[in-house]
């Protein structure tokens, strides 16, 4: 509806901007006017009216003494005020309050008709993290013989997934806290980034493995970007979980 009204004050400015000759000319733009629009929320009434104004003199010089100048008569649109149509604001929320769900939880407690309506709603967003596991660079093809293996290959996909937006959800929810928008690649600022954006972000960390005997050590490249070390600390955690080396032993 904002957009609807924002676009109806403009033409109603250019509307009102008009002149002309005649009251008939008037009342046939309005006739023009109100069939070119076509308003879904909105209502106005027009009305025609006259105006005085002075015509140019027509001779040089000053006028003389008690010279009245020429007028002539023009005719223009005045608007009322917007408003809405009760009726059409009535049938929109009749039709956004009904929903015909179909479940197979019977009617009780536990399972009321908001419950069955929220988790109806909550589909898009299970629905947009699996559109990862569906791409076809994933699941191309498996290859693995037991129908057991491959389920057990599905579970570690789905754990993956929930690591994946546990991760967007914690950056968001922390950024919610911030005014400094988290800066992408392509010079981008956003404070909603994806799990994926995130994720190529992090791949850029290079970690060094050194074994000396049983001593295993990891250390870090000599440049961490900062934006990287923003999101780990956005996810609740520090750039030490990449080279904490507790509880690797040289037999793992």
């Amino acid at each position: 509806m904002s957009k609807e009204k924002e676009k109806i004050d403009q033409a109603l400015r250019s509307l009102a901007a008009e002149r002309f000759a005649c009251e008939h000319d008037a009342e046939q733009r309005i006739t023009a006017f109100s069939k070119q629009q076509k308003w879904k929320w909105h209502a106005v009434d027009f009305m025609t009216q006259s105006e005085t104004y002075p015509l140019p003199r027509a001779k040089r010089g000053r006028p003389k003494a008690g010279e009245l100048p020429e007028t002539a008569v023009q005719w223009c649109i005045t608007v009322g005020d917007l408003r809405y149509e009760e009726e059409a604001l009535l049938m929109q929320a009749q039709k956004q309050g009904l929903f015909v769900l179909a479940t197979s939880h019977p009617e009780s407690e536990a399972w009321n008709s908001r419950r069955v309506l929220k988790t109806y709603k909550g589909q898009a967003a299970a629905e947009t993290r699996f559109r990862l596991l569906k791409d076809p660079v994933i699941l191309d093809a498996i290859y693995l013989k037991q129908p057991s293996r491959v389920e057990a290959l599905g579970v570690v996909f789905v754990m993956a997934l929930l690591i994946y937006g546990l991760l967007e959800w914690r950056v968001r929810e922390n950024l919610k806290q911030e005014s400094e928008p988290l800066l992408l690649p392509g010079k981008r600022k956003s404070f909603e980034p994806t799990g994926e954006m995130l994720l190529a972000l992090l791949k850029t960390i290079q970690v060094i493995h050194v074994t000396l005997g049983e001593t295993r050590m990891r250390g870090l490249s000599a440049h961490v970007d900062d934006q990287v070390k923003r999101i780990i600390r956005l996810a609740g955690h520090d750039i030490s979980i990449y080279t904490n080396t507790a509880g690797i032993s040289g037999k793992a």
